[in-house]
């Protein structure tokens, strides 16, 4: 956490890294923090969207862990064990002082999550538990205990950090921003740091500009792609080591996308409240998945949390305890010795056999 928060700062100077921390909190930041103590290892990996006062984030953490028996959250109840509000410090080591769009900071943020498995986030509690309880397996898992976690991102984390901000213009002339997708859709010329595309939302470009043609040229290295798709530009830059990439449009090609009747039929229904009745009655266990990620991309928060309860409540009736929501955690005994493709290959396999229709599995 000290090398990264020496690449951030720019500094080793922790006068010069507490001075900054005081002024960030004062303004309006979008930053990437951990709550971390010196009585436990474990801490907790967060972020603050662009705050009007970025201490605000932290008294709440401060005030949940006072009130952890009121709250009922897990984190706060360890942090109350293991020291109280006095212990646990605000550290934000990934942070800029310019709006980063919400997708980004995300997942930037499970990104850091996966880094740390010991940590308090939800995540990562069952990790905990298979790491703590680690003399109850095999042999071979007990051989493996010295080098937990064994997900790999232990040892891979990266000695750099972030780079959430992105030049663009149409000229030698360039401005500064933070969002790749409003850059690549408007602008010729792009300056942008690979760290910042494997976090970016690609999707979208590579279905409307994939098959633009650009120069893509990596700064630091001096290599670059001649003259290629954008689609496969970006593939390109992303698998680079760090570095920051120059992105030339040579020839524009804007596909418009086409929904079809289904899509608004469904974004209408997510829309306007229909009764539970009407939905057993109509739409198939495929189209309420596909209604639930219409809901996710197109509507509010608050909207979409109600869809999401009624169609839970729908695919109750219909026999799927699955819903759309929730991640599929199937856990493997230690004394399986196959690899991850064979597991993954063998279960992929047995869902589509199954009675799973297939746009679920």
């Amino acid at each position: 956490l000290w090398r990264r928060m020496c690449n951030q700062y720019r500094t080793r100077d922790v006068a010069t890294i507490a001075r900054q921390w005081q002024q960030m909190m004062k303004t309006k930041a979008s930053l990437i923090y951990q709550l971390v103590s010196f009585d436990t290892a474990t801490g907790y990996v967060g972020q603050v969207a662009y705050r009007d006062f970025t201490y605000e984030r932290m008294i709440e953490h401060w005030r949940g862990i006072r009130d952890y028996d009121f709250n009922g959250e897990e984190k706060y109840a360890y942090m109350h064990r293991h020291g109280g509000p006095g212990s646990w410090f605000f550290v934000p080591y990934i942070f800029c002082m310019i709006e980063i769009p919400r997708q980004i900071l995300n997942r930037l943020e499970k990104q850091e999550i996966r880094l740390y498995p010991m940590h308090l986030n939800k995540e990562q509690r069952h990790r905990r538990k298979r790491m703590v309880k680690r003399a109850q397996y095999s042999s071979l898992h007990s051989a493996r205990g010295a080098t937990l976690p064994q997900s790999g991102a232990w040892n891979s984390r990266p000695a750099h950090t972030a780079r959430l901000i992105l030049y663009y213009g149409n000229g030698t002339a360039l401005s500064r921003g933070v969002d790749p997708t409003l850059a690549i859709e408007k602008y010729a010329n792009i300056l942008i740091h690979n760290s910042l595309l494997a976090l970016s939302p690609l999707t979208h470009l590579q279905r409307t500009l994939g098959q633009s043609l650009v120069h893509c040229y990596m700064v630091q290295r001096g290599e670059d792609t001649n003259q290629y798709t954008l689609a496969t530009s970006l593939r390109w830059a992303i698998k680079q080591p760090p570095g920051w990439v120059l992105l030339t449009f040579i020839t524009r090609i804007h596909k418009t996308l086409q929904r079809s009747l289904e899509y608004a039929e469904l974004l209408h229904l997510a829309r306007h409240k229909v009764s539970t009745n009407y939905l057993k009655a109509n739409l198939s266990v495929e189209h309420l998945w596909i209604m639930w990620a219409i809901s996710w991309r197109e509507l509010p928060l608050p909207i979409h949390k109600m869809n999401t309860t009624q169609l839970s409540a729908v695919l109750r009736c219909r026999g799927f305890t699955l819903t759309p929501d929730r991640d599929l955690v199937i856990r493997i005994p230690s004394e399986v010795l196959a690899t991850r493709m064979q597991v993954i290959s063998t279960l992929r396999k047995a869902l589509l056999v199954s009675f799973i229709p297939q746009m679920i599995c």
